[in-house]
């Protein structure tokens, strides 16, 4: 899948019926694949940002 910005309704809705389409229409593969990703996104981030950044950040 094509890593760009959704910036309209429309784009979302090709974005997920794409996602849908790589897996034969399979709902909850779709989901997993959304949360695997997901989660290597978030690993990656944690990987990339700086402790010292972390510990700085103010409280939301």
């Amino acid at each position: 899948m094509a890593q760009t910005a959704l910036q309209t309704q429309d784009d979302l809705d090709r974005t997920v019926e794409l996602a849908l389409a790589e897996v034969d229409g399979d709902t909850l593969q779709a989901l997993r694949n959304l949360v695997l990703r997901q989660r290597e996104l978030e690993i990656e981030l944690s990987r990339t940002v700086s402790a010292g950044y972390v510990r700085r950040r103010p409280a939301a």
